[in-house]
């Protein structure tokens, strides 16, 4: 192991502590242990993370915990290195941000922040006024346009075209939805990418030319905003990056933000002929920013209670008594009670809470 690094970090991990110290995994330990000359480590830790060429990682941060303002502080902080070292490929010169498909009324507008924040709260001036001044945004959220010659022209794309040549672009952020902009009309069977090509389809011409131009952006860094919402776009967007890296390698790095880092099932990794790990966690998160915490450091720590009842109505039912036994005639400075909220979420269980005449009735 002194002579494999992977081999070394693969056991150390098999060996540790959970929360409820148990170790981690004893059959991965025995594993590499028996049987280390026939493991590929390396193969190993590529699949683990997702075999990607280009820095890729996620901070897992819940809503309102300010990912907006860390993509503008990465974006400034990247910049001022890139001024200041203009021939180094570590940071990057141009940024896109990717708002899921189905959150395109409530994240993009919020990204449009961005262009307000400030600076000076992580870089001294002049640096922090310099930098501003060069920093170009786009919201490509413009639909396509047709003029008399029926032609349709992309104005996304007339916005991006306007900045070529791009050889010496820096300071863009351009800010758009995933699906919308970049995703439509691209197919991913059998884990293969199909970006239709060689399509005469008008709508399959319009889709490639916008990926064709953005993928030529230099040194570009992605952001991926609550990732968690587009587990299928994320795919295709993969698919998408890794197009751009072997045809033009143009990405600096790939950034996901997200309060929920998990995937919509676990993510299988073969070690040997008869042992597969498997992880439900995003592999390539670095920070992860519990909701728990958050509420904890601002208000109060919450006490979470687990379930054993697998019926949905029952565990509504037990919240809502447990609720009123406790807070039921508990009243607060000003005279204010408790309130109960309950969310459900996109099951084939619905349930509603009626309150009526102060009773509660479970329907």
């Amino acid at each position: 192991m002194q002579n494999n690094p992977a081999a070394l970090a693969l056991y150390e991990y098999s060996t540790l502590k959970n929360e409820k110290d148990e170790q981690v995994s004893e059959k991965l330990e025995k594993a590499i242990i028996n049987e280390i000359d026939n493991i590929d480590f390396v193969d190993i830790f590529k699949k683990i993370f997702y075999n990607v060429s280009y820095t890729d990682y996620l901070f897992s941060l819940p809503m309102g915990a300010g990912k907006t303002y860390l993509m503008a502080a990465f974006i400034y902080l990247d910049l001022y290195f890139a001024v200041n070292e203009p021939d180094n490929n570590a940071f990057a010169h141009n940024f896109i941000i990717f708002a899921p498909s189905g959150l395109k009324s409530s994240v993009v507008p919020s990204l449009k922040t961005i262009k307000k924040f400030d600076p000076l709260w992580i870089l001294p001036d002049p640096a922090a006024s310099d930098i501003k001044r060069i920093i170009k945004f786009e919201i490509l959220d413009q639909n396509k346009a047709e003029k008399r010659s029926n032609k349709t022209r992309n104005p996304n794309v007339q916005k991006i075209a306007a900045y070529q040549p791009f050889d010496q672009l820096i300071g863009l952020v351009a800010i758009t939805n995933a699906e919308k902009v970049i995703l439509d009309r691209v197919e991913v069977r059998d884990g293969q990418l199909s970006l239709f090509e060689d399509s005469e389809d008008e709508k399959d011409r319009q889709a490639n030319e916008l990926r064709n131009l953005i993928g030529k952006i230099p040194n570009m860094a992605i952001f991926i905003d609550e990732v968690h919402h587009a587990s299928t776009d994320e795919i295709k967007l993969r698919a998408v990056v890794n197009d751009w890296m072997e045809k033009n390698n143009t990405i600096n790095s790939v950034i996901g933000f997200s309060g929920t880092p998990y995937l919509d099932k676990a993510y299988p990794v073969e070690i040997t002929k008869t042992l597969n790990i498997k992880s439900i966690e995003i592999a390539n998160t670095v920070y992860y920013y519990p909701l728990i915490q958050g509420i904890d450091n601002f208000l109060k720590r919450p006490v979470v209670k687990i379930s054993n009842q697998e019926d949905s109505l029952q565990i509504i039912e037990d919240g809502v008594r447990d609720f009123l036994n406790t807070y039921k005639d508990k009243t607060y400075a000003g005279d204010l009670t408790s309130k109960l909220a309950i969310y459900c979420g996109k099951g084939k269980h619905k349930v509603q809470l009626i309150i009526w005449k102060k009773k509660f009735t479970l329907v």
